[in-house]
């Protein structure tokens, strides 16, 4: 039986080790203890993935406000929770037959050899750094939240906070939307639908954690998606360009 913390060195008084927190582990390590270790922590009834996602769903403002409050014991890290799902998201992503969907319907633009080839190189992108390229978003994310909802008294690291977990959210609607497209990708009218809810709860989550209520705080939870997407469509546009120049 293990009687000193492996860690610190301190003697044991329990399953954690009261002077650095350290789990005792009562069993080899092992294929199934690492497995099981992983999903307690993720999917975990106090605090994980699962949880912390449902109350995303109805009351976004009391998870992002508690965790910035400093009750982080009640949800999973922000930054595991965004990672875990972008990472999830391209799994899905990587069954999708990206060269067969039509780049003009995917980015609402004319079709034209000059678009379509723009947004062949943008699915490119899109297709090799899919993970990569969800994380980045979110310091664009913070920064737009950081600029509109400036006098709410958060903190630039704090909006990092609140976009990890809005946008985590956000990435599992839009990870459940890219199901149907690993058995079909004619399905355009089910992957704006799917975009409609993701602005939607964009508009929401803000309007719930902004303390503008009524018309006055729709309008501002509005203009924080409108001035978002404009900064995501010069961002993509960027990286299509830049995609063309080193190609």
């Amino acid at each position: 039986m293990q009687k000193e913390c492996y860690n610190c060195g301190e003697t044991l008084k329990g399953e954690f080790c009261h002077a650095c927190g350290q789990k005792v582990r009562k069993e080899r390590l092992s294929v199934k203890y690492l497995l099981t270790d992983f999903f307690s922590n993720v999917f975990n009834a106090e605090r994980g993935a699962i949880p912390t996602t449902l109350l995303l769903l109805k009351s976004p403002e009391v998870v992002v406000k508690d965790f910035i409050r400093g009750k982080t014991q009640s949800y999973v890290n922000p930054f595991k929770y965004v990672f875990f799902l972008a990472t999830l998201s391209a799994i899905a992503a990587s069954f999708i037959d990206f060269e067969a969907l039509k780049p003009s319907q995917m980015f609402n633009t004319p079709s034209n050899p000059e678009s379509e080839e723009m947004g062949k190189n943008i699915i490119d992108i899109l297709r090799q750094y899919f993970t990569a390229i969800q994380l980045l978003i979110v310091p664009l994310y913070a920064w737009v939240s950081y600029r509109v909802y400036k006098k709410e008294g958060y903190n630039y690291a704090e909006h990092v906070a609140m976009v990890c977990y809005l946008s985590g959210f956000m990435t599992l609607i839009s990870t459940i939307g890219m199901l149907p497209f690993t058995i079909s990708v004619d399905l355009m009218p089910y992957y704006n639908t799917f975009n409609l809810l993701f602005n939607i709860y964009f508009v929401f989550a803000y309007y719930r954690i902004g303390s503008k209520k009524g018309l006055l705080g729709i309008l501002k939870a509005v203009w924080f998606v409108v001035l978002f997407y404009l900064l995501l469509v010069l961002f993509f546009a960027s990286l299509g360009f830049i995609w063309v120049l080193v190609k």
